[in-house]
């Protein structure tokens, strides 16, 4: 299996065998006490930026109470090394627009459900970091031009050159 095939691993998923039972869900937007996300299939892209399939994502309503009581005992990965009076704090931050989660659905992915009560909330860890720096990635190579291989050669001979120290 192709990286581009292969199931996208930010680094606090890398140790895992199997994300094929996870959903990547978005926070999208917040309205009167109700939040909107964005559900979809596991993205491939190994350990570049995730790639979606062209089907199997949907948007639902949960309760924003519901799910911040749900998400209050997400992993955060990037907490691994911090005290755990910090690592709690960040765990049961506020959910916020843009914030992204992977989590295991307990139940079939499926838009015809009730999501609501967010009683398919299952093990959560948030991604809100890893898939921003994946994004913001994503978009540089989409933005920086293809490199001319005689003017990388160039650039590589220039660096490998002695320079004077500056003065």
């Amino acid at each position: 299996m192709t990286a581009e095939h292969s199931p996208w691993r930010p680094p606090s998923l890398h140790h895992r065998e199997k994300l094929d039972h996870l959903a990547y869900v978005v926070v999208e937007e917040e309205i009167d006490g109700t939040m909107g996300l964005v559900v979809a299939h596991w993205p491939s892209g190994g350990r570049g930026a995730p790639r979606f399939r062209d089907d199997g994502e949907f948007e639902v309503a949960v309760d924003r109470e519901e799910l911040q009581r749900r998400l209050a005992e997400r992993r955060v990965p990037e907490a691994a090394d911090l005290p755990d009076a910090v690592a709690a704090e960040l765990r049961s931050r506020r959910v916020e627009v843009g914030d992204v989660f992977a989590i295991e659905v307990l139940g079939e992915l499926s838009p015809d459900d009730d999501w609501r009560n967010c009683e398919w909330v299952g093990e959560t860890i948030d991604l809100t970091a890893e898939a921003r720096e994946a994004a913001k990635a994503k978009m540089y190579e989409a933005l920086t031009p293809e490199l001319d291989k005689r003017m990388a050669k160039r650039l590589i001979a220039d660096a490998k050159e002695p320079r004077e120290p500056a003065a």
